[in-house]
């Protein structure tokens, strides 16, 4: 966090490390957090943490909780309305949050917007196959992850929004590959984590793809990647570990 305190989200609660003590928050009735399952977190420019759940967003203020849902009126039988899988802050201070499979919720700092929000068509049209599984900012421009589901119709691993428009044509590289996670690097430098390998560019037509047939990379599922104080990247390889590179400049 932007206090060098350590927040770590798991499925049984939110946990804070201020380099001695521990800190552990869980969902406990009336006050709490909505949910023990943490998707994502991350931070308003005051440093207010902002926490996606499965069960709703909630934000940390005067060292309470303050819980926010969303009733969609979706059907009975869909029970994800309030499952959130990722969190973001822009440049602005606008929040974004990512749904399982309902779509994204938008907070301009005065109202709440929906967007591609399963069978309704809120403020755009409705994409009921998407999975939203992560989402970060970069100069202005919003990305999100997807799971792919191609029995569903859905071939989509990467978008973006930008200009007041949502793009999920431009990057084909991503077409029928689960995307599981994207790092934003030195303020524009997208590193995205998939099922096929790493991807590291600026501009997506100069892509780099690290992968089995380059690196000691045991599978081509890469999951998550971190960058430490020197700049190296540590990898996530699914099922095979973690992995330490030192990285060049592009």
């Amino acid at each position: 966090g932007p206090n060098g305190y350590l927040w770590v989200c798991t499925i049984s609660g939110l946990n804070e490390f201020d380099g001695i003590n521990w800190t552990v928050y869980k969902n406990n009735g009336n006050t709490g957090l909505p949910n023990n399952n943490i998707s994502d977190i991350a931070f308003e420019q005051d440093g207010t943490p902002i926490v996606a759940t499965q069960d709703g967003l909630t934000e940390f203020k005067s060292n309470k909780w303050k819980i926010i849902k969303f009733d969609l009126n979706l059907p009975s039988s869909n029970s994800n309305e309030n499952y959130f899988t990722g969190i973001d802050v822009d440049n602005s201070g606008n929040w974004w949050a990512t749904r399982l499979q309902n779509g994204i919720a938008y907070w301009d700092g005065i109202n709440w917007h929906q967007y591609f929000t399963l069978f309704s068509s809120i403020e755009q049209s409705s994409d009921p196959n998407i999975y939203y599984a992560s989402v970060k900012h970069s100069n202005n421009k919003i990305w999100f992850v997807h799971f792919v589901n191609s029995l569903a119709g859905h071939i989509v691993g990467l978008s973006s929004y930008s200009n007041g428009k949502f793009d999920k044509s431009s990057y084909p590289q991503f077409n029928n590959v689960t995307v599981h996670n994207i790092k934003i690097r030195n303020g524009n430098e997208k590193w995205v984590s998939s099922s096929i390998g790493l991807y590291r560019f600026v501009d997506y037509n100069n892509r780099i793809r690290y992968w089995t047939g380059n690196t000691s990379l045991k599978t081509n599922d890469v999951q998550d990647i971190a960058f430490d104080s020197n700049g190296d990247a540590w990898v996530i390889n699914f099922s095979n570990g973690i992995y330490h590179f030192k990285l060049s400049k592009l």
